[in-house]
Order: structure tokens, then sequence, then C-alpha cells
């Protein structure tokens, strides 16, 4: 049975960092357990939000039938990072990438991605559609951009989409 067909973790919408949880779930199949109605207002508008954007960008790309390991980022560990990269292989017209902190010393990390048509050119952006990174897809895979977590434990997704779409 594959991981995605799982509710993994059993996380739940008052679990403390359920929004980090959330976005961890974007790796695999993002299903939160509990009634959104006892959240608080601001809170359940960025669950909704981030919800929203993840179904846009699986409309852009139909990531989900694919999930690759991030190059260089092993498993979650204590002290560490680690990550994903959904991209479509087959189109190749992106997707998305989660990248996380797990207590690490350093702050920041390269992230590079694999997949992507080598010539053709890509930009990397947030949820919020800061660009944080653009360039060839053989670029992107060999040198990537910088992730910067300020806080010890979190987490960012990313959508890499190809130049010039919206």
């Amino acid at each position: 049975m594959p991981a995605a067909a799982l509710v993994i973790g059993n996380a739940k919408l008052n679990d403390a960092g359920m929004l980090l949880h959330f976005k961890s779930l974007a790796g695999a199949l993002p299903i939160m357990l509990g009634d959104p109605r006892q959240m608080p207002p601001q809170l359940r508008e960025r669950c909704r939000g981030l919800s929203d954007w993840l179904a846009a960008v699986d409309k852009r790309h139909g990531y989900l039938p694919f999930r690759q390991d991030l190059p260089g980022f092993g498993e979650p560990a204590e002290g560490g990072w680690d990550g994903f990269q959904r991209v479509n292989t087959d189109t190749r017209s992106g997707g998305l990438i989660g990248v996380f902190r797990h207590g690490a010393a350093e702050d920041a990390r390269r992230v590079t991605i694999a997949g992507l048509s080598p010539r053709r050119r890509y930009r990397v952006r947030t949820e919020t559609g800061k660009e944080v990174a653009r360039g060839l897809g053989a670029q992107l895979a060999a040198e990537g951009f910088t992730c910067r977590l300020p806080r010890r434990y979190d987490g960012e997704l990313f959508e890499v989409l190809p130049d010039g779409a919206a």
C-alpha cells in the first residue's frame, strides 16, 4: 500500500506545531485530523491558504504521483536537515520542494533540485510567491539555492515552475 494512502503520524489540527506537521505531510498526502471549526480563526485561515496553495501547485504540475529524495538530504534526525522533492519527471514542469530544519546548528542549507529539464529556465518561489531562485534546470541541479530557516525547528515549502508561468 502506498504511503500516500495512509494517515501518517495521526497529526491533529490542534497539535502544537501543526503548521510544521502540515508542511511535512505535503511529502506524502497532507491529511490532518480534527475539527477545523475548533481552530482559532487566524490559524484556520492560514491552513486554508496552505491547502489551497498545495492544490494549485498540484493542478499546475500534477506532482502528487511523484516523490523523490532531495539530493544531499537524509532522513529526519535531531541536529540535521531533511527534505523531499515532488517534481513531475514526466512533463518536467516543476513541482514541490520541502526543506526542514531539525535543531541543526546551521541556519541555512544549500538545496539542489533533480529531475528538471536541463535547458529549460525555472524559478523557485515560496508559498507567498517570493522568488528565491531562477535558472536553468541544469543550474538548479548543480548549484541550487540557499534555504534559510532562522528557527531551529522549522520547514518551508517551495514551488518550482517554468520561467514565465503564473
